[in-house]
């Protein structure tokens, strides 16, 4: 029984020194992070999806801090929260309303937030 676990160890560690040689290495989870990051790095750091998005008005928070609308789009539902030195007049001024398809600057903080320094509506008869 012990020759067997020796023979088994031999045979492990042979294949192991076979599978560095030939240059097989196992995968890990990171890897593929780090894929997606070199392929980004083609990609400006400023694309333009970073800088807008837009949407359908579904919900307007006016009361909290920073005021937020929550817009309806393609990825779903994304949380603007108002941003800048009119922040807390960026709703208003802009007369942003329920329903209203609008597109929105700043910067994007993931899918599902970004935060606005300015809102433009969107003229839908173009």
């Amino acid at each position: 029984m012990n020759q067997w676990f020796i023979n088994s160890a031999r045979m492990a560690a042979v294949l192991a020194i076979g599978l560095g040689v030939v240059g097989i290495r196992p995968a890990f989870a990171d890897d593929d992070n780090d894929r997606k990051q070199n392929n980004n790095a083609d990609e400006p750091s400023g694309s333009q999806d970073a800088s807008h998005t837009n949407g359908q008005v579904i919900r307007i928070n006016t009361l909290t801090d920073p005021q937020e609308i929550v817009l309806a789009n393609i990825d779903g539902q994304v949380v603007v929260k108002m941003s800048g030195k009119d922040a807390k007049n960026l709703i208003k001024e802009n007369g942003v309303r329920l329903g209203e398809y609008i597109e929105v600057w700043g910067q994007k903080q993931s899918e599902l937030e970004f935060w606005a320094d300015s809102i433009n509506p969107v003229d839908e008869d173009k």
